[in-house]
């Protein structure tokens, strides 16, 4: 399915296609994870091996032209490296206790893949619910949807992401250089934070 979401990429002209870093691999993954105690997910382990984020630095993807060019397309995502991720994971404070809706915190089993821009924004999964977490997002200055699962899991995400390309609700604009959407029209199934 990653290889399809990156052919669409392709198709369309999207310049992500030319950001993308190589994949990672198993003994890195480990050698990253491991100071952190828990256990990343398989399918985690298969996005970062297909492509370990972008080759640039995140300042390099902030809003405007760096941003688009590092965009997924749908909710305009960013990609982040395992390294960025697990540096995002360790500046998150985390609190002890039950979360409350009004203020959560960051939980221990989070995990994030993607970013919005360099805003603290992520796309996460919850590494506690099993071996196929759902894919949560994290809005730093809004709690929304923060407890609501925005797909059931990553390859549920990516599939999301490949049919809103390929049914032209996101498409590359190479003229104007930037995504252009129609999230007015997504079917209802297909509206949450992973595509608006």
């Amino acid at each position: 399915m990653l290889v399809a979401l990156e052919a669409e990429w392709r198709r369309q002209g999207a310049p992500i296609v030319d950001e993308l870093a190589p994949g990672t691999d198993d003994d890195r993954i480990s050698h990253l994870m491991a100071p952190l105690g828990i256990s990343l997910p398989e399918e985690l382990r298969v996005w970062w091996k297909w492509h370990d984020g972008l080759v640039g630095l995140p300042i390099d993807y902030d809003f405007g032209r760096g941003f688009e060019r590092a965009a997924m397309g749908p909710g305009v995502w960013c990609p982040i490296s395992l390294a960025d991720a697990v540096a995002y994971y360790g500046r998150q404070p985390r609190y002890p206790g039950p979360q409350h809706p009004e203020d959560p915190s960051w939980q221990a089993s989070w995990f994030p893949f993607a970013k919005f821009g360099l805003n603290q924004d992520v796309l996460f999964v919850d590494t506690a619910r099993g071996p196929r977490p759902p894919v949560q997002a994290w809005w730093i200055f809004d709690s929304h949807d923060w407890d609501l699962d925005q797909a059931p899991s990553l390859t549920d995400a990516v599939r999301i992401w490949l049919r809103v390309l390929t049914e032209g609700y996101f498409t590359w604009d190479s003229e104007a250089r930037a995504w252009r959407d129609r999230v007015a029209y997504l079917p209802p199934d297909l509206r949450s934070s992973l595509t608006t």
